[in-house]
């Protein structure tokens, strides 16, 4: 039960538990693709492999798509490849297709802006394709991949509460992040920064935040580890007092 501070406010939550029911995830990657992110791109596609190994295991129903942090005219929320070639259903005919499917699609080049803007781009890609791609009942993970910070001029709350409305709960949104950290600086070249809005998102929809120094295959674990584990909970639709 979630209970507000006055009785005007309070509300209760319901929630019936359907065993033969598959917990449902669309999980939208966005990708920098700028001029500096050939190798986590790459880095992306060949540790895909530990991210989703336990959604396999656990029978979820996944829906992916990609889409990329260039905002400018035209191309801010585009998706690359196809808007129903990663899911579940595709992986279990065909597992090594849908591997290379995901290659192909990640690998969405390095001539992006570099005017990078994740949040923004997250966003739109939901405005213009979620009657299409996403379902209403299942949860929303937004991986971003950028080595530098999201530079839209919107408050990290103001795009993060409009992501939201895209779901019946606020609570069904999560939004995870693999960026460069504070403790990066002293080794970050000058075309890299640390992703201070990104950390914000996260941690204000109780997402990962990764440190893209590190090692993919640790990294896409713990991301892929982390959805899976919030699957088996149930959401509340607003923040208990404690």
């Amino acid at each position: 039960q979630a209970t507000s501070p006055t009785a005007a406010q309070a509300s209760t939550d319901m929630f019936v538990q359907n065993k033969s029911e598959k917990s449902k995830v669309d999980i939208l990657w966005v990708v920098d693709n700028s001029g500096s992110m050939e190798d986590e791109q790459d880095a992306l596609a060949q540790n895909f492999d530990s991210f989703i190994h336990k959604f396999m295991k656990k029978n979820i129903d996944f829906k992916m798509a990609v889409t990329t942090t260039d905002a400018r005219h035209g191309k801010s929320g585009t998706y690359a490849g196809s808007l129903t070639s990663l899911t579940a259903e595709k992986a279990k005919e065909n597992l090594n297709h849908f591997y290379q499917k995901f290659e192909d699609f990640v690998s969405v080049g390095i001539h992006g802006s570099g005017t990078e803007m994740g949040l923004k781009t997250s966003h739109d890609f939901l405005r213009r394709w979620s009657d299409k791609w996403a379902r209403r009942d299942a949860q929303l993970a937004i991986i971003i991949l950028s080595d530098e910070e999201e530079q839209s001029s919107y408050k990290v709350s103001e795009v993060v509460q409009a992501i939201s409305k895209f779901k019946a709960s606020e609570g069904q949104v999560k939004i995870y992040t693999i960026t460069n950290f504070a403790e990066n600086q002293a080794t970050m070249p000058a075309y890299e920064s640390v992703g201070y809005r990104y950390l914000e998102a996260a941690k204000m929809t109780h997402g990962l935040s990764a440190n893209i120094k590190k090692d993919f295959s640790d990294v896409l674990q713990a991301v892929g580890t982390q959805i899976v584990t919030l699957l088996d909970q149930f959401v509340l639709s607003k923040t208990p007092v404690s």
